[in-house]
């Protein structure tokens, strides 16, 4: 794996660099806190993954994900944990939202090639997005009427970054079953990825799902 970090800290990048170099399966660690060198390095096809920061010099990490993303998977690496930020990130294209301090780089590698294989990692931001989630607030609300109860526990599931297969076993339903679900959830929200899902459905339900400070 070929790994970016792009990052305005030259510590935060060197630490990257020696940290994610000296786990297994990691060829290659280049760095950089350019926008449009990063730009550049993933159209060149230099690059399988890039750990984004969201706040960068002239350009925000925000911002450049749409550039990004047509060329490598993009995770989102920072310090901000506030859930309206990693719905923008999601609703950007990122496939992952990871807070510093929150894993090990051998668990950040692997959180990248999960990411690669289509599946949504966030860990660390705000309560929404913790390994528990609180219970459903049923009720009225955008998707209050649309996603089924069933539905709602899916994509929650998918929130925490779980895979069909583990949220076949966490319901104790077939993966069929999950598969299904999921299609139901991407048209009811008219979107196309777990990403996108995950982001329309916070910044819809959010202020229901306990979205407040930690």
């Amino acid at each position: 794996m070929r790994i970016l970090a792009v990052d305005d800290n030259p510590i935060v990048r060197a630490g990257l660099r020696v940290a994610l170099g000296a786990v297994a399966g990691v060829q290659h660690v280049s760095d950089t806190d350019d926008a449009a060198a990063a730009v550049a390095a993933v159209r060149a096809g230099a690059v399988d993954a890039v750990l984004l920061d969201v706040r960068m010099p002239g350009r925000s990490g925000l911002d450049l994900i749409a550039d990004l993303v047509p060329h490598a998977t993009v995770v989102m690496l920072t310090h901000d944990d506030d859930a309206e930020t990693l719905a923008a990130a999601l609703a950007g294209g990122a496939a992952g939202y990871i807070v510093h301090g929150t894993m090990t780089p051998r668990e950040i590698v692997s959180a990248l090639r999960d990411c690669m294989a289509g599946s949504t990692v966030l860990r660390g931001a705000r309560s929404p997005f913790r390994s528990s989630f609180p219970a459903p607030a049923r009720g009225p609300g955008p998707h209050g009427d649309v996603l089924s109860p069933r539905e709602d526990e899916v994509i929650r599931l998918i929130a925490q970054g779980r895979t069909n297969g583990e949220i076949a076993r966490a319901l104790f339903v077939s993966e069929k079953t999950v598969k299904n679900h999921v299609t139901h959830i991407f048209a009811k929200l008219a979107v196309a990825t777990r990403a996108q899902a995950v982001s329309a459905w916070l910044l819809a339900d959010g202020p229901s799902r306990g979205m407040g400070p930690r």
